[in-house]
């Protein structure tokens, strides 16, 4: 579209005053950049957005380094959420195409007509997939009614001491882990990335924070970067599963970032994660009896407890060697079962390692095993805190004992520690 630069300029200013990418010199340094290439009429590449923009080094490697392409993406969704609030009456619209990061002026009517037609193709497909899920749906649903009859045997009681709130309420379920964010670093030393987690950040938003906050430069950090499932909690996974594909109960699976004051208001939680990943629910969980703590430089950590005005404390050992499958742990785990605010339940497995994490949950999944702790225990509440001393090694664990049993009052409500928010 013929414009004049300076229409182009009132149009490009217009966009980088609004709060959308005015509270982020990224963003507005980048668009800045492409703005000028298209004055000049020069079509930049990767590459020279990787140096020019981000200072990156003149070796930066497109071919391993998506860091320029996830910007690009978060870009041109800035621009979609500029073009659907603040922008939506402009006639003018700033458009980059996808695969391409040459900045076009297009008039608004042109572009609605690519959407529509990029809608309609996406509705086509999507189309496709519903229909070869629905063939799959009946395929495995007719293997479902041989296979039902022959699990009866490995069906937890409904109403055992953990599960009964979780089979008999009607509500729906939510199983949780706790995830890695991880994302990739320069390091100069070696003039490599390197994959680096920081417990601080668990989202891209939170690196472009911290990037921000601590004046660092952008150049030195990928965004983009990776919520990883730990591979401990792949078998934890499977047992959850089988336990409540057994009892006939639905459920969703999320991440503990994802997890929402709206789910834990209104479902039924199962939370298995290590206890530093406890993200929102470190609101919610009780700390009278039981408080853990870690050094996770020296791989070291602590678990006190308060009982009856008598005070304990365990640490937690953990020989495993990094380059093996050898050597010793003892781990502490805490299970928490606590009633809802509206008639529903919230069940955490936290430990320091996943050994303890893993054994808890296949006793709990085990009709045989949580009989056996049923008998070792007596429970006057359905609600408590259990505290599980697991041994063993990094695949098996050897021992698991039961530390300390508090039952919490059956007039306990989730309401006194839980906070007033708005969604």
């Amino acid at each position: 579209m013929d414009l004049h630069q300076s229409q182009k300029l009132d149009i490009l200013s217009k966009i980088t005053r609004d709060p959308i990418f005015s509270h982020s010199n990224v963003y507005v340094k980048l668009l800045n950049y492409l703005f000028n290439c298209s004055l000049d009429g020069s079509n930049p590449s990767e590459i020279d957005i990787a140096i020019k923009v981000f200072d990156k080094k003149n070796h930066y490697d497109p071919s391993v380094d998506n860091y320029v392409r996830v910007y690009m993406y978060k870009l041109r969704k800035k621009l979609d959420q500029y073009y659907a609030g603040p922008g939506k009456h402009d006639a003018i619209k700033v458009y980059i195409p996808k695969g391409h990061y040459n900045l076009q002026f297009v008039a608004k009517s042109k572009s609605k007509i690519t959407q529509a037609s990029k809608s309609i193709r996406i509705n086509i497909a999507f189309s496709l997939i519903a229909l070869m899920c629905l063939a799959l749906a009946l395929y495995f649903w007719t293997r479902y009614q041989n296979w039902e009859s022959k699990m009866s045997p490995f069906q937890v009681k409904k109403d055992n001491f953990v599960w009964s709130e979780y089979f008999n309420s009607g509500l729906p379920t939510l199983v949780v882990f706790g995830h890695v964010f991880a994302f990739r670093k320069y390091n100069e030393t070696t003039q490599n990335y390197e994959l680096v987690h920081n417990s601080d950040i668990n989202s891209d938003d939170e690196l472009e924070a911290f990037i921000d906050r601590h004046s660092l430069n952008p150049g030195h950090y990928a965004i983009g970067g990776w919520k990883i499932l730990p591979a401990s909690e792949v078998m934890n996974f499977a047992r959850i599963q089988l336990l409540l594909f057994c009892g006939q109960q639905n459920f969703d699976i999320e991440i503990s970032s994802q997890l929402t004051w709206n789910d834990i208001r209104n479902k039924n939680i199962i939370f298995v994660s290590h206890f530093k990943n406890l993200g929102i629910l470190e609101h919610i969980i009780p700390d009278k009896y039981f408080h853990f703590s870690s050094d996770k430089i020296n791989n070291e950590g602590e678990v006190q407890a308060h009982i009856n005005g008598e005070q304990y404390q365990y640490e937690f050992v953990n020989n495993f060697r990094k380059d093996s499958y050898q050597g010793y742990a003892k781990d502490f785990v805490l299970l928490t079962k606590l009633p809802g605010p509206r008639n529903n339940t919230l069940l955490t497995i936290t430990s320091f390692h996943h050994i303890g994490r893993r054994e808890a949950v296949k006793i709990l999944t085990n009709p045989t095993s949580i009989k056996e702790l049923t008998n070792q225990i007596s429970l006057p509440s359905a609600y408590f805190q259990l505290l599980l001393r697991v041994e063993g090694y990094e695949r098996t664990a050897m021992n698991c004992n039961v530390e300390h049993l508090v039952p919490l009052e059956p007039d306990f409500k989730m309401s006194q520690t839980f906070p007033v928010v708005s969604e």
